[in-house]
């Protein structure tokens, strides 16, 4: 087992979730009721290439991912070995 006690004790975060996954979708929200409306979602962010769109599509999907998988169980699929990804515009295959 990995020795962690370098990195002091164990902190509960898990409290703190509700509160910034409020605050993360009213944030949403704002952008549907502002007067930019779709350019609100077309903005850049910090990450370069992405848009406040992709941003938020990536957590949200993450948080739904994650939820499917630990509470219902639900594992995403993936391409089978040799089998194109999909949407991949290398056509990058999975070796395995």
């Amino acid at each position: 087992m990995t020795d962690l006690s370098w990195l002091g004790p164990r902190i509960d975060v898990r409290p703190l979730f509700a509160g910034w996954q409020a605050a993360f979708v009213g944030l949403l929200r704002e952008l549907d009721g502002s007067p930019s409306g779709a350019d609100g979602w077309n903005r850049a962010t910090a990450c370069p290439g992405w848009s406040v769109q992709d941003v938020a599509a990536h957590v949200l999907g993450d948080h739904v991912g994650r939820l499917s998988m630990v509470r219902d169980g639900h594992w995403r699929l993936q391409p089978g070995p040799d089998e194109p990804f999909p949407g991949s515009s290398t056509g990058s295959t999975r070796s395995g």
